[in-house]
């Protein structure tokens, strides 16, 4: 298929353009979504928590690190794969 790429032809990719970092950042990766069933997460820049539901992330960042946070541009806003790579 055009889109289906195996994990280890994949790997081999991310290794061969970023090196070991790169395979190591894509294995963490991949070891979330094994574990968590779940793709997609939003990461804490402050403490590195994880969290799979953007209200909870929301409520984190409130809660724990008295963030009001308001984008005030595109910039600081998340981008989908398909809107940004397409």
């Amino acid at each position: 298929n055009f889109v289906k790429v195996s994990i280890a032809e994949l790997g081999s990719y991310v290794e061969r353009l970023n090196g070991r970092e790169g395979q190591d950042a894509l294995e963490q990766v991949l070891d979330s979504a094994r574990a968590e069933k779940k793709w997609k997460f939003w990461m804490c820049r402050t403490c590195s928590q994880k969290f799979f539901y953007q209200k909870k992330f929301k409520n984190h960042l409130e809660q724990k690190h008295a963030a009001k946070f308001k984008p005030s541009t595109t910039k600081h806003m998340a981008q989908r794969v398909d809107q940004v790579w397409a």
